[in-house]
């Protein structure tokens, strides 16, 4: 953890008489910050370290305001897609503009660079001195003044393919993390490749025409078009996409990848989705500034929903229990956008050692396992895989969240080339190609988080090896395969072409509600659970069809009966459900009041 510093409050009537004079500079002795003549807003300011280190050392710094004031989004769960967009972007911008003009303003007349960002309601300031951030603190309510955080990516060595010549109309070889995922088998289930869903792209930017993802790509037709593409690194000319790293190419393919039967290779899990990319890094160094300006454009692209995306992939992360982006990635989920991280190639050190943001709760953790399906460590959680727990907190879910293919991945790479590279990156987009192809069959689950969670976890394949991190739940899930390996068929035949189902669980005896239940549905090997609300209430987005069995269990009643339901396609059917109290309790059951 690092150390952080708490500026003391001085009296506010002393800063009456004070608060025309120079104010003094912060300044650190025996490692401990000490504040003479500081605003009254300074009172329980956090300040790290690494800044007042710079600023007595150098004597200026960049650093990073957090304002106190963040923005209460919780309504936008409630929101249809298009009013939700607009509510977020609006929210978030008006309270950032509201909170920092006064900060602004003191900046400006100090004369210094900043930059203003929404997502997270933060402003970068270059090159900054302590009278600044004095300034600063004095003129609004800052909660946190942080140190740039600067990621550097796993550099992936990329190993050329070279395809050979193939019979006409016919590709060579469908990478194994394709099939490995279930994908083709969705294809042919469902007759769906991901139409109609936007997937985004945090990374080193795309070679935007290579074959592989042309197609693909929201704005063929207008390349450098501000609703498909962002470069705040300015590394790219023309205004036109690029990639000067390869990595984004790679982790674009798996998502998307053409399935033109023209080309040698089949690598994308959602062929008929598009894409659009932001370019957080520059080379394989990814900076604060530049993912910042990537998490606001995903913001304002929330104007327009047929722009906003559904699912970001974020094949990049830092050292664990940082919690620099969480304010941005739960700004995302508010506005409906999938989370989705690489959880990190430090699995080599051991346990805990989960990236950050992947080791946030809002963020889905995706872990990478092996090829090799003819011998004995056929999905065997790859070396480098980085395992859980996390050190965030309470966690809802285990992280990693998933197992998904990681090692040996075939993808596009520039300039319009093939290769293999190996990486929880490469393990990322395979879960984010795969929400784009429930999304395509199941509309309703578009910008519900947990259900897009819960329903991934729940028609995992179980992990076959146990790992060596522990599990929080008797083995349903571990430390290092989390709930287990992707199955993008399952979850398909989970959820695709719904309806919902929906109602109470009740105290047979009484007609209370019974908070807590466990209700589970099962079609065949596609089993899904839910559990009641302080309501007693349940609700779950089921595939239409008949043969549903429900039931529901609560410690102290008897299970209920095992009942079959009807979901049908676009309705919402009701069930409540009665269950019998023991005899003898000698515990008061979770009812409601």
């Amino acid at each position: 953890m690092q150390n952080i510093y708490r500026l003391k409050q001085a009296r506010r009537w002393l800063m009456a008489v004070l608060s025309g004079l120079l104010l003094v500079a912060l300044l650190t002795v025996g490692g401990t910050a000490l504040a003479q003549d500081l605003p009254p807003n300074s009172a329980g300011v956090a300040v790290q370290s690494e800044v007042l280190q710079t600023l007595q050392e150098e004597g200026s710094a960049d650093f990073i305001l957090v304002m106190s004031e963040q923005a209460d989004l919780s309504a936008a769960y409630q929101m249809d897609w298009e009013t939700r967009g607009w509510y977020v972007y609006n929210t978030l911008k008006e309270t950032a503009e509201r909170s920092q003009a006064p900060v602004i303003a003191a900046l400006e007349a100090a004369g210094v660079r900043y930059q203003s960002f929404i997502a997270g309601n933060e402003i970068y300031v270059y090159d900054g001195s302590r009278a600044v951030l004095n300034r600063a603190l004095w003129a609004g309510e800052i909660q946190e003044v942080r140190a740039p955080v600067e990621i550097t990516l796993a550099a992936p060595r990329f190993e050329l393919v070279q395809p050979g010549p193939a019979p006409q109309n016919q590709i060579q070889a469908t990478a194994w993390g394709i099939s490995d995922t279930g994908a083709p088998d969705f294809w042919a289930q469902f007759g769906l490749r991901g139409e109609g869903v936007r997937v985004a792209s945090i990374d080193t930017g795309a070679q935007w025409d290579h074959p592989a993802l042309r197609e693909a790509y929201a704005c063929k037709d207008n390349p450098s078009s501000s609703i498909c593409w962002r470069d705040p690194t300015g590394v790219c000319t023309g205004g036109v996409p690029c990639d000067d790293h390869g990595h984004g190419t790679h982790t674009i393919g798996t998502m998307v990848g053409s399935d033109n039967p023209a080309l040698p290779y089949q690598v994308g899990m959602a062929p008929g989705a598009q894409w659009i990319a932001c370019k957080g890094c520059a080379g394989n160094t990814c900076s604060y500034v530049h993912l910042a300006a990537c998490a606001d454009w995903l913001v304002e692209l929330a104007t327009d929903p047929a722009n906003r995306p559904q699912v970001v992939n974020n094949s990049w992360g830092g050292p664990g229990g940082n919690l620099w982006f969480s304010i941005k990635v739960n700004n995302w989920r508010a506005a409906g956008i999938l989370p989705v991280f690489a959880a990190g190639n430090t699995g080599q050190q051991g346990c805990s050692t989960l990236n950050s943001p992947a080791d946030y709760p809002g963020s889905f953790a995706v872990a990478a396992h092996d090829p090799y399906p003819n011998s004995p460590s056929f999905r065997q959680i790859a070396a480098f895989s980085s395992r859980g727990p996390s050190t965030i907190g309470s966690q809802p879910y285990t992280k990693p969240n998933l197992s998904a293919p990681g090692d040996n991945i075939l993808s596009s790479v520039p300039t319009n080339a093939w290769a293999y590279a190996s990486g929880t990156s490469m393990a990322a987009p395979h879960v984010a190609g795969a929400a784009a192809l429930l999304y395509a069959c199941a509309p309703a689950l578009r910008g519900n988080m947990t259900a897009t969670f819960e329903l991934l976890q729940q028609t995992a394949d179980p992990p076959v090896f146990s790992g060596s991190c522990g599990t929080p739940d008797g083995g349903l899930s571990n430390y290092t395969y989390g709930y287990g390996y992707l199955n993008v068929l399952r979850a398909g035949q989970a959820v695709c072409f719904p309806g919902t189902l929906r109602g109470q669980v009740l105290d047979g005896e009484t007609n209370l509600p019974i908070r807590g239940a466990k209700v589970v549905f099962q079609a065949g090997d596609v089993r899904r659970d839910v559990i009641t609300d302080s309501n007693g209430n349940y609700e779950i987005l089921l595939a239409s069809q008949k043969g549903w069995s429900v039931s529901a269990s609560f410690p102290g009643y008897y299970s209920s009966p095992t009942v079959q339901q009807t979901v049908n396609l676009n309705q919402t059917t009701t069930y409540n459900i009665l269950l019998t109290p023991f005899p003898y309790r000698s515990f008061l059951p979770m009812i409601g009041k």
